[in-house]
C-alpha cells in the first residue's frame, strides 16, 4: 500500500521524479494524506468516534512520516492514543508503534500549532530491530498483522 501511494505521488513517467529526495514540500504533504485515506481503506478499518479510526474496541490516530519521528500531532490530539507508522522508500519496510500523545512528551507548537515528540523513548523503533508491521494474508484470505 505504502508504495501504490509513493508510485501515485512520484508519477516518474508524467514528473520525472522518482525518488523521495525529488518531490516538492507540497507534494510530501501530499503523501501523508494519501496514506491516510489508504490505510483504513486497505484494512477495512472503521472510522472512529472522534478518532481515525477503530480496531476492534480501541480508537486511534493516525500519524504517518516517512521519515522516524517527524510525526506532528495537532492540538486536538493531545493525550489521544496514536499509531505512528513511518516507512522507508529505500529498504521497502513499513514501522509502527503505538503512544499515547501526553503532553509532556510533546515539544513546542510549531506554526500551525502541531507539536512533534521530543522523548525518543516514545517513538517506534528503527525498521531494522525487527519491530517491524509485518503483512500477511492469513488464511481465510482476510490482511492481518503481528
Amino acid at each position: 500500500m505504502l508504495r501504490r501511494c509513493l508510485d501515485a505521488i512520484y508519477d516518474g513517467r508524467g514528473t520525472g521524479r522518482f525518488r523521495w529526495d525529488q518531490l516538492s514540500n507540497e507534494e510530501t504533504t501530499h503523501l501523508d494524506s494519501r496514506f491516510r485515506v489508504e490505510l483504513p481503506r486497505e484494512y477495512q478499518l472503521a472510522d472512529g468516534d472522534g478518532f481515525d479510526f477503530r480496531l476492534g474496541d480501541a480508537q486511534f490516530n493516525l500519524a504517518f512520516a516517512i521519515t522516524p519521528g517527524r510525526w506532528l500531532i495537532p492540538g486536538s490530539g493531545e493525550n489521544a492514543p496514536y499509531l505512528l507508522i513511518t516507512g522507508s522508500d529505500d529498504s521497502s519496510v513499513i514501522s509502527a508503534g503505538v503512544v499515547r500523545a501526553e503532553l509532556e512528551l510533546l515539544g513546542a507548537p510549531n506554526r500551525n500549532g502541531r507539536r512533534a515528540f521530543t522523548a525518543a523513548e516514545t517513538l517506534p523503533p528503527e525498521p531494522d530491530d525487527g519491530f517491524n508491521l509485518r503483512l500477511f494474508t492469513a488464511g481465510d484470505g482476510r490482511r492481518s498483522t503481528t
